[in-house]
């Protein structure tokens, strides 16, 4: 997987505990996670507090144009709520053609 990212041109970004890690010279960055075991146990908290606060300041450094697209999500996720919702009451209510009504 790492030849065909580099092979395409894009770069390659390891989160690893360790210098030893196969893809570590492929790698065009890493962000290293500490790690106090020799099986990795305690390791994937590091990890993925990392990605959040590199997705964090990724979503803040294109605020508004995330903010659109987050505002937008939001008004798609609450229309298909209430078009549930209607197609719901409609399903369960006989008078309107109980289940036969989509």
């Amino acid at each position: 997987m790492a030849d065909l990212v580099k092979d395409t041109g894009a770069s390659l970004y390891l989160f690893t505990d360790s210098a030893q890690c196969p893809l570590y010279s492929k790698a065009d960055e890493v962000i290293f996670c500490h790690n106090n075991t020799l099986i990795l146990a305690n390791s994937y908290t590091s990890i993925i507090g990392l990605i959040q606060i590199i997705v964090d300041m990724i979503f803040l450094a294109s605020r508004d144009e995330d903010l659109r697209s987050v505002k937008k999500g939001h008004e798609i996720e609450t229309k298909g709520y209430e078009d549930f919702s209607k197609l719901k009451m409609n399903l369960n209510n006989p008078h309107q053609g109980g289940f036969f009504r989509l």
